[in-house]
């Protein structure tokens, strides 16, 4: 027996233009004030900035990761920054530290300017509650091509988004709430802070994973069609993403935006049609992703099964083209700000 949830197209066209020009400086602060992420962006620069050109794309009004690596012991850094409030703010906080010398602000995109030297190592944080959604991939194949030498570092190496099949919040969810949430009625997607883990139905699985540097970007892995076995009895209403980034060479995730007290990321929740589900069942999840432009898009189509999809995969399954060809093309996801 197959149940449908219909599918969703979900198209994301903020462009990281668009997204830059809508920051303020509560926002670099909620960053600044995200302990693991400044942390583990503190000790990366520690260990990899000392006597080398650093190249910091999107500094923010705090010049936060350029002053940590001139901490460090950079020879030079070049902040890029194309909010022009936040450049000034840039410079300012550069000139109280008394780091002028060795930082200088740059107002533009990184994919428009020239520096007048190839960088040894470039520090980024342009990642969206998914991942890719700020056009990381875009941006940073554009900076190791055109300002990095060869063999240059990046700080992080990785980014992944995962993604599982998820009820709806429970009303005691929305009444903790310090303010009530207002959503378009056409929203494909919510932003949520503290998703309810119990209320996760299935195993996260990976939907993308970046690995960054060497002159290109790497899409190392990216969901096609998976079944998601679900582990409870419940009603799925659509399906919750988070990311980690990570420094090391080896398997580690410092930033893991689900597990994070103070993280600023929050859950991306894409809604499908409400269907009650059993335990067993296995929700069918196809995904889209791309990522190599500057306004990334990505594309979700669902089912349910009753039952354990054969271990030969989703792709073939019997009934899952008819399924899935009844997606439908929705309003962009909606963005919401939670206190």
């Amino acid at each position: 027996m197959l149940r449908s949830l219909v599918g969703s197209e979900m198209c994301i066209r903020d462009s990281s233009k668009t997204l830059c020009s809508g920051y303020d400086v509560d926002c670099y602060e909620t960053m600044r004030d995200d302990t693991c992420r400044t942390e583990a962006y503190r000790t990366a620069l520690a260990q990899h900035s000392e006597g080398r050109v650093v190249l910091d794309i999107g500094t923010g009004a705090l010049a936060l990761l350029a002053i940590m690596a001139a901490e460090c012991g950079a020879e030079r850094v070049y902040a890029v920054e194309t909010n022009q409030e936040a450049a000034i703010a840039a410079r300012q906080a550069v000139q109280e530290r008394g780091m002028q010398t060795v930082i200088t602000v740059v107002e533009g995109y990184s994919t428009e300017i020239s520096l007048p030297e190839k960088v040894d190592l470039i520090v980024h944080e342009i990642f969206g509650e998914i991942a890719s959604s700020e056009g990381a991939a875009h941006v940073l194949e554009d900076a190791f091509n055109r300002h990095a030498k060869d063999g240059a570092i990046s700080v992080p190496l990785r980014a992944r988004t995962y993604i599982a099949a998820a009820e709806f919040p429970a009303e005691e969810y929305w009444a903790q709430l310090d303010h009530p949430m207002l959503v378009d009625p056409r929203a494909t997607s919510l932003k949520l802070w503290n998703f309810p883990p119990h209320q996760v139905l299935s195993e996260f699985v990976v939907l993308e994973e970046m690995v960054f540097g060497r002159g290109m970007i790497r899409m190392e892995q990216q969901l096609d069609s998976v079944g998601l076995k679900l582990n409870r009895t419940g009603d799925l209403g659509g399906f919750v993403m988070y990311i980690t980034v990570s420094f090391e060479a080896q398997d580690s995730e410092e930033i893991n935006s689900w597990t994070s007290e103070d993280g600023h990321w929050a859950s991306v929740y894409v809604l499908f049609p409400g269907v009650h589900v059993c335990e067993g069942d296995t929700a069918l999840l196809s995904a889209q992703v791309d990522i190599r432009t500057q306004a990334p898009s990505y594309r979700f189509m669902a089912a349910v099964v009753r039952g354990t999809v054969p271990d030969d995969g989703v792709i073939g399954c019997p009934g899952e083209a008819e399924l899935l060809a009844c997606d439908q093309v929705v309003m962009p996801w909606v963005h919401t700000c939670i206190p």
